[in-house]
């Protein structure tokens, strides 16, 4: 299983995820709106347990312009007979079909773990293939085949589950889905920081640590956010994508070869449809062209 989880309580409620695989998932969760993002890396394992077919997808969705999903670790895998083939937003589609934009965050958490469970088990038979080494051994998979973000809002309070798919790869089972780090209806009018990354640079400790990688990239890519973060002042949207966008830069920056310095962003406010966008480059320094277009926004 993963280490166990680091809930750090601060003015802005700060939940750190042990990492688990080649994905960087960050969500700013308020009572006024959410903002969740991945970088955009896919790896898939080939037939030695080891990285192939480098590109990009999409992790994190906006399904039915209300609820958010996102995968991490395996998101997409063929073997080498195409005997099965798993790609998450194939998958995910289908998903969509069985639920609608009023579905509760709970109901819809419950969707994707039954749905999840017979696509492991009959569509793609991960025992099966973990015995007889069509699905390899790899250190990204190590502990979880793949962990699942729900998110969204229920009765105007942020919601978040967390639902894993752990292996147990000395006697080549799928284990049966555990729920982890999780934001219920009850935790209060607070804002949340969740973080889920391939390193611990994005850590806690690294926010608060001004000598840290983190806090010194982030001083300069998103200026003034960790103090709001510390404040529990995020109050504004551009400025929390900004953040999102930021946390994930330094993760790309610190594990190249694992992470993706692209992202995808989904904006979800408290009523109303979100919307879904990609980033195919990494955040810079802001330009000031850039700075009055967000001048703009806030007006």
């Amino acid at each position: 299983m993963f280490s166990q989880s680091k809930i750090c309580v601060l003015p802005l409620l700060l939940l750190l995820v042990a990492p688990c695989s080649s994905t960087t998932i960050v969500l700013i969760l308020t009572p006024r709106f959410i903002v969740a993002g991945a970088d955009r890396r896919t790896n898939d394992i080939d037939s030695i347990g080891k990285f192939a077919n480098q590109g990009t997808t999409t992790k994190v969705i906006l399904l039915g312009g209300r609820q958010i999903i996102a995968c991490i670790g395996m998101n997409k895998w063929t073997p080498q007979d195409r005997s099965a083939t798993y790609d998450f937003q194939v998958w995910i589609k289908q998903v969509s079909a069985k639920i609608a934009p009023n579905t509760p965050i709970s109901v819809l958490a419950d969707i994707v773990e039954r749905e999840a469970t017979r696509t492991f088990t009959k569509t793609v038979p991960i025992e099966r293939m973990m015995r007889d080494g069509t699905l390899p051994h790899a250190k990204a998979i190590d502990k979880f085949l793949t962990q699942f973000i729900v998110a969204g809002f229920e009765n105007g309070s942020p919601v978040l589950v967390e639902i894993n798919f752990p292996l147990d790869w000395k006697n080549n089972l799928l284990l049966p889905a555990v729920r982890g780090t999780g934001i219920s209806p009850n935790s209060g009018s607070y804002d949340f920081l969740y973080v889920d990354g391939q390193t611990d640079e994005i850590g806690p400790i690294q926010l608060h640590n001004t000598n840290s990688y983190c806090y010194k990239r982030m001083k300069v890519l998103a200026p003034g956010s960790l103090e709001k973060i510390h404040a529990n002042k995020m109050t504004d949207r551009t400025e929390a994508v900004r953040t999102v966008r930021a946390l994930i830069t330094v993760e790309a920056e610190k594990a190249p070869q694992v992470v993706g310095s692209g992202s995808t962003i989904v904006v979800l406010p408290t009523r109303g449809v979100g919307d879904e966008t990609n980033y195919d480059v990494p955040l810079t320094v802001r330009s000031q062209q850039e700075r009055k277009q967000e001048k703009k926004l806030k007006k």
